[in-house]
């Protein structure tokens, strides 16, 4: 059979042999450890981190975890809610600082199988500033006993 297409169902290391016959001689070629497959790449743990947050805050930051994972990507939604920053399994966000509400971070591995799904999402909760104090309003003198 010439170019034989082999499809490998589990991830690891595979030895290859050549056989070149001619009917009635052959010679055959090995070799260890010569294909590597890789695994599907792996959907990262939930990232962990602060998840309530005052508006304005100073960067924060995230971690999250996969095995065998060799490149990442972050989300963070809505995007608006502020940038981040990342290396690896460890994201920084830097908040708009006019921002307040629900975000939503996950991240996602990638290899050269592929990108996995989205973690399961940290939910963050950015809480606004309070108002600010207005005029005081009501009457200035009252009775003893009124209100």
């Amino acid at each position: 059979m010439q170019n034989p297409l082999v499809t490998y169902q589990t991830p690891g290391d595979f030895d290859v042999s050549l056989t070149v016959t001619d009917g009635s001689n052959s010679n055959t070629y090995s070799q260890l450890n010569l294909i590597h497959v890789f695994d599907d790449s792996p959907v990262p743990s939930m990232p962990s981190g602060p998840s309530n947050l005052c508006q304005a805050n100073e960067p924060t930051s995230y971690t999250s975890s996969a095995p065998n994972a060799t490149s990442w990507l972050w989300k963070l939604e809505p995007a608006q809610a502020g940038t981040i920053s990342f290396q690896g399994a460890a994201a920084t966000v830097n908040w708009n600082e006019s921002f307040s509400g629900s975000v939503l971070l996950s991240a996602a591995t990638s290899n050269l199988c592929g990108e996995s799904q989205y973690s399961n999402p940290l939910v963050i909760e950015i809480m606004p500033f309070p108002a600010d104090a207005s005029a005081i309003e009501g009457e200035d003198k009252v009775c003893q006993g009124g209100v």
